[in-house]
């Protein structure tokens, strides 16, 4: 179980690794807008707000979106139409027939910012997202390379001790049947402090072993509370 610090960590990390090459895909948008879009005034033709139903953690909910449509003239002459989801605070500023400040590329002009800044602040939110998510994972990974580490001095320097177990906990509803569930034991160390941990045995058995059973666990000397399941007595 203690593995899955490394998994969660990896998966952080490589989502951070999406949110910067996204980051910095936005950040050359911007620049690209910076150096070639020219600006025009849009008119607003319809605000409109719409539910979209998300699904977050399982659990399906509905978000409002603000949309705004508005109409900007280019080059040439043509008229382009598009509608946008905008920040709400945006769209409350606005009112049908009021103009709206934008920029479009003369090579692709459905092309556009609403704002000068937005896709500099997309480009920032990618950015700040992926630092985030990689700092968690490199937390994940070194806190699960901490737990191996006093792993493998249990491991080499443990001595065995008689342990009580105090609780079985199921983890999900296959748990008898895949041999996936939490022990909790109770032992003493040499000084007399009682102490309570948990293991994930499955050693490919159906069913876990009762409460109040005696297993046998290793102790290291040095730290009393760090301990590793052996076996049933």
């Amino acid at each position: 179980m203690r593995s899955n610090g490394f998994v969660l960590g990896t998966a952080f990390i490589a989502v951070a690794g999406i949110a910067i090459v996204f980051g910095i895909l936005r950040s050359g948008a911007a620049g690209e807008m910076e150096r070639y879009g020219v600006r025009v005034a849009g008119v607003v033709v319809e605000k409109r707000t719409a539910q979209v139903r998300r699904t977050s953690g399982g659990v399906a909910g509905y978000d409002t979106e603000w949309l705004l449509r508005y109409r900007y003239e280019v080059a040439g002459g043509a008229s382009v139409e598009e509608e946008r989801a905008v920040p709400r605070a945006f769209w409350e500023t606005l009112a049908v027939g009021e103009s709206v400040d934008l920029r479009y590329l003369p090579r692709d002009p459905r092309r556009h910012d609403l704002v000068d800044d937005e896709i500099a602040s997309e480009a920032f939110a990618f950015f700040a997202g992926g630092g985030a998510f990689g700092a968690a994972g490199l937390a994940l990974i070194a806190a699960s390379a901490v737990a191996a580490s006093r792993t493998a001095r249990v491991l080499a320097r443990g001595v065995e001790r008689d342990a009580e177990v105090v609780a079985i906990e199921q983890l999900d509803s296959k748990s008898a049947s895949a041999g996936r569930w939490r022990v909790r034991y109770r032992y003493t160390d040499e000084a007399g402090v009682t102490h309570v941990r948990a293991a994930f045995p499955t050693g490919g058995r159906a069913k876990p072993p009762e409460v109040r059973a005696r297993i046998r666990i290793l102790v290291d000397p040095a730290r009393p509370s760090d301990s590793r399941w052996v076996g049933e007595v």
